[in-house]
């Protein structure tokens, strides 16, 4: 891509670089010089972890490395901005979109299904398609409806004898052999953990994320208060919520890696013009 013309011959037998005249080989880039040296720093002499207080300036250094092919220095930028990848995924998506880089795609649109939905608008989303804009709407799509197919009964009371099952008090019995074996299969369950349970599902298909579940204020729903009233529940109820939720966690992970986000090329396209001494010189547009 960078084409240096080649030094004139020293009329002498001294190097050309050996006279202070000498004319060096000079190529005009449109990034500014702080932008480069932090690109070139990254390989020479060694290659340097950066760190960045704003996704811009990583932006900048990473677009740089995308166009002139430096893939190291590419690889360890999208390590740098993995913070923004979590708390900006949006930007981050958009920006990866933009210049094609599929592996970031996929990581921000894993990344945005823990934000709620409509989250709010960005300048960057003017850079993209309305197809890569789309793609990211039906990912986040799939993996509601993934989410949705989780039955709270996979966990079988024989195994885990969870009070909102088990309990005398809650649940209305049709025999007594919870008693003996925990595994009252015919059985309901109590009203608050189905009340809960609506309350999981709905957050999920607000953020359809693993993020979700680990959230602490779900253990303050009026649901759960309600087991408090239950002499029973209220010694176990908190505890179990939690292994439950743990659970419930695991199973979401699995359901939402069977998801794949498509991040299907877009932006500008890349056209190979013929550059000076018969290179070629990538535009983008």
């Amino acid at each position: 891509m960078l084409a240096f013309p080649q030094p004139r011959k020293s009329e002498s037998t001294s190097h050309p670089l050996d006279d202070a005249s000498a004319e060096l080989p000079v190529v005009d880039l449109p990034e500014n010089s702080d932008t480069m040296e932090a690109l070139l720093r990254l390989s020479y002499p060694r290659p340097t972890f950066s760190t960045f207080w704003t996704f811009d300036c990583a932006a900048e250094l990473l677009e740089a490395a995308h166009k002139y092919e430096l893939a190291y220095a590419e690889a360890t930028l999208k390590q740098a901005i993995a913070p923004f990848v979590r708390d900006q995924p949006i930007q981050v998506y958009a920006f990866a979109a933009r210049f094609r880089m599929t592996d970031l795609m996929e990581a921000t649109a894993h990344a945005c299904l823990a934000l709620p939905f409509f989250w709010a608008y960005i300048p960057e989303l003017e850079n993209i398609s309305a197809g890569a804009y789309h793609r990211l709407l039906d990912y986040r799509e799939r993996c509601k409806v993934a989410l949705g197919t989780i039955s709270h009964t996979q966990w079988s009371v024989k195994d885990h004898r969870w009070t909102w099952r088990v309990c005398t008090t809650c649940v209305k019995h049709t025999s007594s052999r919870h008693v003996a074996t925990g595994a009252c299969g015919k059985c309901g369950q109590a009203t608050w953990f189905s009340s809960f349970w609506n309350d999981v599902m709905a957050r999920l298909k607000e953020r359809p994320s693993v993020v979700t579940l680990l959230d602490q204020t779900l253990y303050d729903v009026p649901s759960l208060k309600k087991a408090l009233d239950c002499a029973t529940c209220r010694m176990v109820m908190y505890e179990q919520i939690r292994k439950f939720l743990a659970l419930l966690a695991d199973e979401a992970a699995k359901k939402i890696s069977e998801v794949r986000p498509c991040p299907t090329p877009c932006g500008p396209k890349l056209t190979l013009l013929p550059g000076a001494l018969g290179n070629q010189v990538t535009r983008y547009g």
